[in-house]
């Protein structure tokens, strides 16, 4: 994950603005920001979408919970994935930095 080393670096001083991930707990791409995380020892908050509550909104609802304290935004995408979409344009509208990784 050399190129996500370096994105976190050009974000600059990382002991006086620590990295934190937060992540949505999808199947596929969440999984990686949540084994950075623990591969580097950075704290986590996770954001689960509660389908059963909101069947057809837990993802948008989800995205949006998780956008409230984001500073910037390291995004994993297929090209596929709408949620991730939905993430990248609410965060792009919001004024938020982003970084697309496409796998």
């Amino acid at each position: 994950m050399l190129k996500l080393d370096e994105t976190f670096e050009s974000l600059g001083d990382l002991d006086a603005h620590p990295i934190e991930i937060i992540s949505g707990m999808a199947d596929g791409a969440d999984t990686l920001g949540i084994k950075y995380a623990k591969e580097h020892k950075l704290t986590m908050v996770l954001y689960p979408a509660n389908w059963k509550k909101y069947p057809r909104m837990a993802g948008i609802l989800r995205n949006m919970n998780m956008l409230v304290t984001a500073t910037h935004l390291v995004a994993f995408w297929d090209g596929k994935s709408h949620g991730t979409k939905h993430m990248i344009e609410i965060a792009k509208e919001k004024g938020i930095p982003v970084w697309i990784y496409k796998y």
